[in-house]
């Protein structure tokens, strides 16, 4: 016996570390990727915001997006600050997919200052309309391009939402909400199930 540990502990705590040392790479490897796409999604939000309102998309003209070949980054080719505001938000549209019909528009009351979001549409707030009668505004590229921008629409102050749950009951994003103090027990719990 060698320092109180004989043959048969030190083979097995060598196989235990030697399996450490390969899961330790392995994350390495994974971390390295992880932060690789983190800088190219940061790249990609800041081309977003880029374009001018010289190249707003006329309305009701609309750009699908892009396709490629590579399943890694989900069949959409890439975007940069060369894209115009057109294929960027497409790309926008495509990852951040809902309901085209309506969208959620942010309001603050000038009264109480609470804030809060609501289907947006014209005279929101009249309780004497008729709700058989009320019209939402669609979700167009004009929309999408104010939030983006952080410009100013005259419907508002440019901060909308989607609403995900497609008339269809089906839904192409995940969002997800953890409230515990740092997020991490929700997320490890729920990390293994989500791909």
């Amino acid at each position: 016996m060698q320092d109180g540990v004989d043959g048969a502990d030190s083979a097995e705590l060598r196989r235990r570390l030697e399996a450490a040392l390969e899961d330790n790479a392995a994350l390495r490897a994974e971390n390295a990727l992880l932060r690789a796409e983190h800088t190219r999604l940061k790249r990609a939000r800041a081309s977003l915001l880029e374009s001018g309102p010289a190249t707003v998309p006329v309305e009701g003209e609309s750009v699908p997006p892009r396709l490629s070949g590579d399943s890694a980054d989900g069949g959409l080719a890439p975007v940069d600050t060369t894209s115009s505001a057109a294929e960027k938000i497409a790309l926008f549209r495509a990852l951040f997919a809902g309901r085209e019909d309506v969208y959620a528009a942010r309001w603050v009351s000038t009264t109480h200052g609470r804030s809060g979001w609501s289907p947006a549409e014209e005279r929101p707030f009249d309780k004497t309309k008729d709700p058989d009668s009320r019209v939402f505004w669609p979700m167009t590229e004009q929309v999408l391009y104010g939030h983006l921008s952080g410009a100013e629409s005259g419907r508002g102050d440019g901060h909308v939402g989607i609403y995900p749950l497609l008339t269809d009951h089906s839904c192409r994003l995940l969002v997800c909400d953890f409230d515990s103090k740092d997020g991490s027990e929700p997320f490890r719990v729920m990390g293994g199930d989500v791909v």
